[in-house]
């Protein structure tokens, strides 16, 4: 699994969120990671996605640039590393 997660992880740890548009997509990358990783089922399955979205909001609200940047290292401990 570390072999296909790996580049998520590294992009997400990496990005430079600098706008709101990067922030969100940064988000979702981070609900993709955190999908696949706890093996809930497809990321692209509208369903899927609400909740997972759901369950990660509810510990790491979207915030400002610098808790994302937190929030991210975080989330990436939480789920293995890389």
């Amino acid at each position: 699994m570390e072999a296909r997660l790996g580049p998520l992880t590294r992009e997400i740890t990496q990005e430079q969120g600098r706008t709101k548009a990067d922030l969100d997509r940064l988000y979702r990358k981070m609900v993709t990671l955190v999908t696949l990783r706890a093996g809930q089922g497809n990321p692209t399955d509208a369903a899927v996605l609400r909740e997972a979205t759901a369950a990660l909001t509810s510990v790491f609200p979207q915030v400002s640039d610098e808790k994302a940047r937190g929030n991210r290292f975080i989330i990436i401990n939480i789920n293995g590393g890389y």
